[in-house]
């Protein structure tokens, strides 16, 4: 059963505008919105939760039009990258807070505030006021505080921005661990997929104020349709090195799968992921073999990666590309970025 549905939804200030913003999500599910800064995924947050009006179409909660009903009546949870606590408060106050506004009983408050200390593993800071808390200990805090009503929906704007990297990864999963467990229906939005990845595989890919493309994260990664995604999931563009070493013809007949793009080099955008790209000082049997330069060379952890640019220009064509060779490249060395016929995309 849908929880919610938008419809049509469109929305205008100044020279930002959403075009047309149409998507539903069950009861107990999880929806990224993934896009570009500035796309618009903030701003779709805004209008479900009421602190933004559309110009026209309609929203509807459990098959209920909510665009006229007070943000504070929608039961609609918000967790803001900013935490957005309460300073004077202390955190089992903040927690407390949206349930002493629904005006229930002491005893049941501390019950609830009480279970979700212990579930968010935060129990020894409920006498602690904000300014003590670390950023991660603070979104804890608030996404204990925006489930304590128990709200029909749970919005996440950009919630791990803030955080470190190691602290992203752990919190990233237990918060979708208990997400899971609780049967929480949630929209989350970043720029960022490694922060929807564990929560969901839904997808909506916003770009400039309109949804790009409406699929799940597998069929994205495997067949992006537009250059913005593809740049957005790490994709990295091969048209100049592409067309400095083949002709059109030669191009052709490596890709001989009468791609219907396969026209003109000007109109296909020939793009590959870093993860699948390697380099080497000599050419890998049954790859593509881009002649490159070496930039720089360096280990981020058990593995040698390099940067490198196209011979004779000083554009930048890849970087943290694994390196295979046993002997360690200096900068400024010709090698060869190796790929895989079926690995590259065209768009």
């Amino acid at each position: 059963m849908n929880l919610l549905n938008l419809q049509n939804v469109n929305f205008s200030y100044d020279d930002f505008k959403l075009s047309n913003i149409d998507f539903s999500l069950e009861s107990g599910n999880t929806l990224g919105l993934f896009g570009p800064s500035g796309s618009g995924k903030s701003t779709i947050l805004k209008l479900i939760a009421g602190l933004a009006q559309p110009s026209s179409g309609d929203i509807l909660l459990n098959n209920n039009s909510i665009i006229t009903v007070s943000p504070e009546l929608r039961k609609i949870g918000m967790i803001f990258q900013t935490h957005a606590l309460f300073p004077h408060l202390n955190v089992f106050e903040n927690i407390a807070f949206g349930l002493k506004m629904k005006k229930m009983d002491k005893n049941q408050i501390f019950d609830e505030v009480t279970e979700l200390l212990d579930l968010l593993n935060i129990s020894h800071l409920k006498s602690r006021h904000v300014s003590e808390l670390s950023t991660g200990e603070s979104q804890r805090v608030a996404i204990a505080r925006s489930l304590a009503p128990r709200p029909k929906l749970l919005l996440m704007d950009e919630p791990f921005s803030s955080l470190d990297n190691s602290l992203k990864i752990s919190l990233r999963a237990e918060i979708s661990n208990i997400f899971h467990n609780l049967g929480i229906s949630a929209i989350i939005v970043s720029h960022d997929i490694l922060d929807i990845v564990p929560f969901t595989s839904n997808i909506l890919f916003i770009d400039n104020g309109i949804i790009v493309d409406k699929r799940n994260l597998q069929d994205i990664y495997s067949n992006p349709i537009s250059t913005a995604s593809a740049k957005m999931l790490g994709f990295i563009s091969l048209n100049t090195i592409f067309a400095m070493q083949y002709t059109f013809n030669n191009f052709k007949e490596v890709f001989l799968n009468n791609n219907p793009k396969l026209h003109d080099f000007s109109e296909i955008n020939i793009c590959a992921h870093p993860e699948i790209m390697t380099a080497s000082d000599d050419k890998i049997k049954n790859s593509i073999a881009l002649k490159c330069v070496v930039v720089k060379s360096f280990y981020p952890g058990p593995n040698l990666f390099v940067t490198l640019k196209i011979i004779d220009s000083q554009e930048i064509i890849a970087t943290n590309v694994r390196w295979v060779s046993k002997k360690v490249p200096y900068n400024g060395q010709h090698v060869f970025l190796c790929l895989v016929k079926e690995d590259l995309k065209i768009i």
